[in-house]
């Protein structure tokens, strides 16, 4: 599995898709659909950490080489609402754990990526 993280509007999805070949049409915003996930920080808000973690197992078996972009939500100002702000710890969590299970991660800023795993 490949992560890429970065802010809003920083060019992962560009990245990805030079990087790793991959065209605009083959990107989905859902688990188990594709090997190529975008957006996996409203991922988050769908599922519970149980079901977020059984879905990701199928992901996995299906598609082995699976890249997930996930944009990072916990710079900036902190959310007002509660909710918000439990979102925002979850995905920086899930982030940690995709991580730790990645083969590579990348951070890409200004277009740029740079491979920290």
């Amino acid at each position: 599995m490949v992560l890429i993280i970065g802010g809003m509007a920083q060019g992962k999805r560009a990245f990805a898709e030079e990087k790793f070949g991959i065209s605009p049409e083959e990107w989905r915003y859902g688990l188990c659909e594709s090997p190529y996930i975008y957006g996996f920080e409203e991922i988050v808000r769908k599922y519970d950490d149980i079901e977020l973690e059984e879905k990701l197992k199928t992901q996995a078996e299906k598609y082995p080489d699976t890249v997930i972009i996930c944009r990072e939500v916990g710079a900036g100002i902190v959310p007002r609402e509660k909710e918000d702000r439990l979102w925002r710890e979850r995905v920086g969590r899930w982030g940690c754990r995709l991580a730790a299970r990645s083969d590579e991660v990348y951070r890409v800023f200004c277009g740029m990526g740079s491979r920290i795993k």
